[in-house]
């Protein structure tokens, strides 16, 4: 055994004059120096032992094929070779700093006098706390005495890539290192946790229910880099190595899936594109198939084709997107825009791992984390895109409705007018035959236009109905009225009772607040995940149509923002005199010791939601001012009915 000692040293010797060293000096650092390595690649079989490399010097080694010390997803056992002196007068430490989160199997030797000293052994079975140097990248010091001649020994194994950035750094270098990287992660992890919170306070804010998918995408991507960057091992499942083994790939995978799930909410893709739909889920499928196979098959080859399966999510992802965009969804721009960062930052990720030794594959996981920070913020846009044109289109309603509604009004009203001046001119008419006759011929052609017009406007399935042409029709008719009523009043033809004041009372059907109210709030029901059903009536009320509106479109607000999921109910029925408008929601309900203070301005019950507490008090003013009256019956966890009483025209 001695024999073959001394033999191996010899080797080592022979090979080590062969080869060269390199020089180290105290205090410096050393970088990029792959190219003083030799590497010999043993079968997976082959013990991981050093004096069975040893034994293989100098025949076997040989110079790195690339600047990069990365041989590509191989299972075999790599060896690297390196000599370093210390031509100084003085000893000094070391780091050599492997620049690698995690190695599957890892093992460092030195060459001292006394033969080879192993300094690090770490495998897919170590805890954290096993590493000698406390940080998230595996590194190791090392001694030279002065004048010293050594080399060092690493071998090791991975499931994964074999990219080993080898570098040796001083105690300083490597703390100035340490630095610097836990900075550009921290603006990453800061930058991420900014966009978070903004989608945090978007959905509890305003309900905008597609945030979760958002904040599920963003998440796993987050988890993922932090994973990545050898932070999880260090502070989450520190005592959990062979979870750390394995979880890059689930991660990876989540990352693909979450996004995936993203594009189709956001993009809404089983309606607007149901074949880019169905490749979206056949994606998804496919990660969950990879994750499973990963649980039973050679993860090394699972990993290489993730890779792949994430670029061809990406690309259709971004299709989906440019689909949406050219079909005038003025929202996907934003999407897009992430979507084109990511996917060029996908298909780059993989090309390195396909080409070995061509690009650090380090420079692959610093784009990844690029794309991924900058598709996070383009989705976030995209997002408060989308919100923003939700609510002009909402806006926009409001004002149609609230414009048709009084042009109605305004025209019922006219109306009014006009058949009241219809029964005082047949009033006239019963005493002079003559006048009867012109009357009769010159009032009755316009009011049959004017009533068919109406008609049509009232049902909205009349062609050439025109609030405006009717309100022509009408000031034409009252015109005419009013000709001969004054030239009745000059012959004092009228009775006491045809010259009374007529009220000034507005008449006009209950479905017109029912339509504006489900024009106005449909939408925003949908992007909650609430169903809003309506009750037609026949009921025509009497009283003020713009207060009405505004209480049944207050109550419905109120109802929309509680009922967390199920649906919200808007009918009418008929009492004595009178039209009961009910609103009825399955929410979180309102205790009965709060039902009385939520009237009161600026008054919130426990469960606030998105409200400001004015909703309740506006419908209790609008009800005192105008004669109305409501009530509220609710019960904690089943939900709340509302009911205003209408005086019926």
């Amino acid at each position: 055994m001695p024999a073959l000692r001394c033999s191996l040293v010899l080797l080592a010797l022979l090979f080590a004059g062969r080869a060269g060293a390199l020089d180290l000096d105290p205090g410096h650092y050393y970088r990029h120096i792959a190219s003083e390595f030799r590497y010999y690649i043993a079968p997976a079989d082959e013990p991981l032992a050093p004096e069975t490399a040893i034994a293989r010097l100098p025949t076997d080694f040989r110079e790195l094929p690339a600047r990069q010390i990365d041989f590509g997803f191989t299972s075999g056992t790599i060896w690297l070779y390196l000599q370093v002196t210390n031509r100084s007068d003085r000893a000094d430490t070391w780091i050599l700093s492997l620049n690698s989160r995690f190695m599957n199997e890892l093992r460092v030797y030195q060459r001292r006098t006394s033969g080879w000293e192993q300094l690090l052994d770490n495998s897919e079975r170590s805890n954290f706390a096993e590493r000698p140097l406390d940080y998230r990248l595996l590194a190791v010091e090392f001694s030279l005495d002065a004048g010293e001649e050594s080399a060092v020994l690493i071998a090791y194994r991975s499931r994964g890539t074999s990219y080993l950035p080898v570098s040796i750094e001083s105690a300083q270098s490597f703390a100035d290192a340490r630095s610097l990287s836990n900075t550009k992660s921290g603006g990453f992890y800061t930058a991420a946790a900014l966009m978070f919170l903004y989608s945090l306070f978007q959905l509890l804010l305003l309900g905008n229910r597609i945030q979760i998918h958002y904040l599920a995408y963003l998440s796993a991507a987050v988890l993922y880099v932090f994973h990545m960057d050898g932070l999880s091992f260090q502070y989450l499942w520190s005592e959990l190595p062979l979870w750390n083994a394995f979880a890059s790939l689930p991660l990876g995978l989540l990352v693909n899936i979450m996004a995936a799930n993203f594009s189709r909410h956001f993009l809404e893709t089983w309606r607007t594109a149901p074949k880019l739909d169905k490749l979206i889920l056949a994606v998804i499928a496919l990660s969950i198939m990879a994750l499973l196979f990963g649980l039973f098959v050679e993860d090394r080859y699972i990993k290489r084709a993730s890779f792949w399966l994430t670029s061809a999510g990406s690309i259709i992802y971004l299709s989906a997107g440019v689909h949406a965009l050219l079909k005038g969804n003025k929202s996907a721009r934003f999407y897009v825009a992430g979507w084109v960062g990511i996917c060029t930052a996908s298909i780059l990720s993989s090309m390195i791992h396909s080409l070995p030794g061509v690009l650090p594959v380090s420079l692959s996981f610093d784009i990844t984390k690029a794309g991924i920070l900058f598709d996070a913020l383009m989705f976030g846009m995209a997002l408060a895109d989308r919100a923003a044109e939700v609510r002009r289109q909402r806006d926009a309603a409001l004002q149609r409705e609230m414009r048709m509604l009084s042009e109605a009004v305004q025209a019922n009203k006219a109306l009014e007018a006009a058949q009241q001046g219809e029964r005082d001119a047949l009033q006239i008419a019963e005493r002079q035959n003559l006048q009867l006759a012109t009357a009769s011929h010159d009032i009755r052609q316009p009011l049959a236009s004017l009533k068919i017009a109406l008609k049509n406007m009232d049902s909205g399935t009349g062609s050439g109905a025109n609030p405006r042409g009717a309100m022509e029709s009408i000031e034409y008719l009252d015109a005419l009225v009013n000709n001969y009523l004054d030239s009745a009043r000059t012959e004092n033809l009228f009775s006491a009772e045809a010259q009374e004041a007529i009220l000034d009372q507005e008449r006009f059907p209950v479905q017109m607040v029912i339509d504006a109210v489900r024009e106005m709030f449909e939408l925003e029901s949908v992007e909650r995940g609430l169903e809003l059903r309506t009750v037609n009536s026949s009921l025509w009320l009497k009283g003020d149509a713009i207060a009405i509106l505004r209480i049944v479109s207050n109550l419905v607000k109120n109802a929309i923002e509680h009922a967390a999921q199920g649906k919200v109910l808007l009918g009418c029925r008929r009492q004595t005199g009178a039209c009961v408008i009910n609103v009825v929601d399955t929410g979180v309900g309102i205790p009965d010791n709060e039902l009385e203070r939520l009237r009161l301005a600026f008054e919130q019950g426990t469960d606030a939601g998105d409200g400001h507490g004015l909703g309740l008090h506006i419908v209790d003013d609008l009800c005192r001012k105008n004669g109305h009256t409501f009530s509220i019956e609710s019960r904690p966890g089943r939900g709340t009915r509302v009911a205003v009483s209408i005086a019926l025209a």
